[in-house]
């Protein structure tokens, strides 16, 4: 049986396959990663995990196994917390303070200074339940020392750091880090526009489009801790007491309803928001934010600005002139300007990017049950438990269903073009085959068309 620590990662216990591995490896290892290690009377864990380190030098190797770590408990949490790029830390009361900037920006800098006199969450990923628990990954710190270009794996108590509190943990403020080299003396706190800021917390979050209600849910934890604050410092030894207020007890945490629902509708001309998992809405001035899925199962952000914003809201089956009269009522007319021009080019804009289509979007059921993978398929629609007739697809069958599942959400058109590419033909090869077989989709409750 092995002696390595069994880790403590954003929940999920972690094992170290120590099979083969020299003995110089694992007592290093057991050295990093003991701020880490289970204790009894940790939380049951989420998942039981199992990483296996990397051959060679074994500063490399630990490396390596940071890495794997991160990455292995990332993927077992992802749907279930919001991850950010994020070094954290907490107060004697359990209040977390999560520092999120990209790799360099000096999260772990920052955390190294802060933990001296706070509780040491993580330098590498900040997890966050849907009620504003923070769950920790108390991880080694990754150093340079010497110059050397693998950084020493360096555990929390070895630098100094203080322990975790007894106190639950829970969110307290969200900071963007920006460390300048020409900076200040002193570190300031500036409060940010959420809708600046939705770009930086989107591309420090894992697997953003796993969450339920995704940017709802960044808005809403924002909401509940006052805003999303930058801090701007050159020398991290001037962040404590410049985040020292920031420590305060968040408000509950109250994820907003969808902005529209989807509804089913006839295959109509006119104008339709795209497929999308998620949108906020933010005033001064009027925007709205949306997270659009992809061919490949990862997600868009997009900042839908200008008269967009009207045409968006208005887009379910709308026509030129009904969207044309929408945004003169939002906007007002400016002097000189065209408007039902202005409108017209700016929905062909908004087409280009998919957040507008001209055709209603299909989409597999909520209420359909699948099995299978790759070239095979059973779906079976509980629409109608009395009379449950599964449908296999193989072959060509299983290619569009596998795309249109993927996608969360396609027009006919598009969803045509990804087949084609996927099968690497010319689109009106396929045209026929795939619109047929969404018909034939639609009739055994299996996929809808909606505008959503």
């Amino acid at each position: 049986m092995s002696d390595l620590p069994l880790i403590n990662a954003l929940g999920c216990a972690v094992g170290i396959d120590d099979a083969d591995l020299p003995a110089e490896h694992g007592a290093e290892i057991r050295r990093a990663w003991t701020g880490a290690a289970s204790q009894l009377g940790d939380p049951l864990p989420v998942a039981h995990l199992t990483v296996t380190p990397a051959r060679g030098p074994v500063a490399e190797s630990l490396s390596s196994l940071s890495q794997s770590v991160t990455l292995a408990a990332i993927e077992a949490r992802r749907g279930q917390l919001w991850m950010m790029h994020a070094a954290g830390v907490a107060d004697d009361e359990g209040r977390v303070i999560a520092l999120i900037g990209p790799s360099g920006q000096g999260k772990t800098t920052a955390a190294r200074t802060l933990a001296t006199a706070y509780g040491y969450v993580s330098d590498e990923t900040v997890g966050i339940e849907a009620d504003g628990t923070v769950v920790p990954y108390r991880k080694p710190l990754s150093v340079i020392v010497d110059s050397k270009w693998v950084k020493k794996q360096c555990p929390p108590e070895e630098l100094g750091l203080l322990p975790l509190p007894e106190a639950r943990l829970r969110l307290a403020a969200i900071v963007l880090l920006d460390r300048r080299p020409n900076g200040a003396d002193a570190a300031v706190v500036e409060d940010c526009d959420l809708g600046d800021a939705l770009p930086e917390l989107v591309a420090q979050t894992s697997y953003l489009g796993d969450m339920p209600a995704p940017l709802r849910t960044i808005a809403a934890h924002a909401a509940a801790v006052g805003g999303v604050r930058r801090v701007v410092y050159r020398e991290a030894s001037t962040l404590a007491a410049a985040l020292e207020p920031l420590f305060r007890d968040a408000l509950p945490v109250q994820i907003a309803a969808p902005t529209t629902s989807a509804a089913r509708v006839a295959d109509a001309p006119g104008t339709y928001r795209g497929a999308y998992l998620d949108a906020v809405p933010l005033n001064d001035p009027d925007r709205i934010a949306l997270l659009q899925p992809e061919l490949d199962g990862g997600s868009t952000f997009r900042l839908v600005s200008g008269i967009g914003p009207a045409l968006w809201r208005t887009a379910s089956g709308a026509s030129l002139d009904e969207q044309t009269a929408a945004a003169a009522e939002t906007y007002g007319v400016p002097e000189g300007v065209d408007v039902r021009v202005a409108v017209a080019s700016a929905v062909d804009a908004l087409v280009e990017q998919r957040v507008l289509v001209t055709e209603p979007t299909w989409r597999i059921r909520d209420d359909v049950a699948v099995t299978g993978e790759g070239s095979r398929f059973v779906a079976l629609s509980l629409a109608d438990l009395q009379h449950p007739t599964p449908f296999a697809m193989e072959g060509s069958a299983a290619t569009i269903w596998d795309v249109l599942f993927v996608s969360r959400g396609l027009t006919a058109t598009h969803l045509v073009d990804a087949v084609a590419r996927r099968v690497g033909v010319d689109a009106d090869v396929v045209d026929a085959d795939v619109r047929a077989f969404l018909e034939s989709l639609e009739a055994r409750a299996l996929a809808e068309r909606v505008a959503p």
